[in-house]
């Protein structure tokens, strides 16, 4: 993919335009606090996404 093998913390379900599934705070939190822990102790992976420049938007 665009970014590679990123770490993510899935909290919401999207079920229609009105309609979603999601944690509670306390589980999202916990959710995403372990997520940063993986990629805190994968932090040597990662690079930096750089855009090649000049970037032109339409």
């Amino acid at each position: 993919g665009l970014l590679g093998d990123v770490e993510g913390a899935v909290v919401k379900w999207a079920y229609g335009f009105h309609s979603a599934r999601t944690l509670t705070p306390d589980a999202a939190r916990d959710r995403i606090r372990d997520a940063v822990t993986r990629a805190l102790a994968r932090l040597d992976d990662f690079e930096p996404y750089v855009l090649e420049t000049p970037v032109t938007l339409d």
